[in-house]
């Protein structure tokens, strides 16, 4: 089955009447929401640190030939991404890069050891919290069936929310408290019923789900 007949067929299914959000499927969202919407703004912090938005450009240039097109190469970076980097028109601005282009870049580009395994809980380092933000962004897209259990949520919570506030500042403690504890709303109800539905390509989360997971979490 295409991915446009499993999104065909997961609309019309989502016409029809939805189960209710169990315990471990709303930790689940909780996890995705403070991964897809709260960390990317504190790495942003962080990012402008590495890279001065006023320079940014002239950074990727240096290292377009020499690291960055190799990553290509091999897929670290997409086409997508790619385009950001290097627009046709406009500004290039870390505004529009996510989670894993920007922790991609600060970890070829940069001094700072990001890694891929998930770091000793004394290490807060700022390396060390990024690698966190990438192991659970992973952890995210490739869960197999969108739950996780109180205790799992807790550990999970914990660890992303204090490398939140670390990487981007204080400001960022109530932000994820607020969202802890916040209220699933529909499109909330959507996302689940996307994940309930849509057939699985190669990828585990097939690209029409990230599309509609992304546009969600941002809109």
């Amino acid at each position: 089955m295409s991915v446009n007949e499993s999104l065909e067929k997961s609309l019309y299914t989502a016409r029809e009447p939805k189960k209710a959000i169990t315990e471990k499927e709303a930790n689940y969202l909780r996890i995705t929401n403070l991964i897809l919407r709260v960390a990317p703004q504190a790495v942003r912090v962080q990012f402008d640190k590495e890279f001065f938005p006023g320079g940014l450009q002239t950074v990727l240039n240096q290292n377009k030939f020499k690291v960055l097109d190799p990553l290509k190469r091999k897929r670290v970076i997409n086409q997508k991404q790619w385009d950001l980097l290097y627009p046709r028109t406009g500004v290039v601005s870390s505004n529009n890069f996510d989670l894993t282009l920007m922790i991609c870049l600060i970890r070829n580009l940069t001094e700072i050891s990001v890694g891929d395994l998930l770091p000793l809980p004394l290490d807060v380092s700022v390396g060390a919290d990024l690698s966190r933000m990438k192991h659970y962004r992973n952890l995210v897209a490739h869960c197999d069936d969108g739950t996780l259990s109180n205790e799992e949520f807790q550990d999970i919570w914990t660890e992303i929310s204090l490398a939140v506030v670390r990487l981007g500042g204080m400001n960022f403690q109530q932000t994820c408290n607020e969202l802890k504890v916040s209220t699933l709303d529909k499109n909330d109800m959507e996302i689940l019923n996307e994940f309930r539905n849509i057939e699985r390509s190669n990828n585990p989360i097939s690209k029409g789900f990230q599309e509609v997971l992304v546009n969600t979490i941002d809109g």
